[in-house]
């Protein structure tokens, strides 16, 4: 039995695929800009969003529902943190828990509005 590779070709759904995502983060870092989130970045979903649905997450929750490494996780965390969009709160429990700074419910209630709040488990 011979495996066949797949090669991403623009007949290929992984090409068309590809190219749909590629439009979307297009379009939502436009409607970030145009309601006045220049800083935000499409790429900044994978945290956001989790911690959206349920805020105080730890790192290695976060990593895992965004389907990312913790290593990616922390320079993304650090990232928002810089824009002022998540802290890290220090709860009894764990000195490292990102949650939602008070800054941020513009920007997600936003992505909400265009739909990129919705997470893979809702068919997204």
């Amino acid at each position: 039995m011979t495996m066949m590779t797949s090669r991403l070709t623009r007949r290929s759904f992984g090409f068309y695929l590809t190219r749909a995502a590629q439009r979307w983060r297009a379009m939502l870092y436009e409607r970030f800009c145009a309601a006045g989130y220049p800083e935000m970045r499409p790429t900044y979903g994978a945290v956001l969003v989790p911690l959206f649905e349920e805020d105080g997450l730890r790192l290695g929750a976060l990593a895992r529902r965004s389907g990312l490494s913790k290593q990616t996780m922390t320079t993304l965390i650090r990232q928002i943190e810089d824009i002022g969009m998540i802290e890290r709160r220090r709860p009894v429990r764990s000195p490292r828990h990102p949650g939602l700074s008070d800054r941020q419910g513009a920007p997600l209630s936003r992505c909400r509005r265009t739909g990129a709040g919705r997470s893979r488990r809702d068919g997204a």
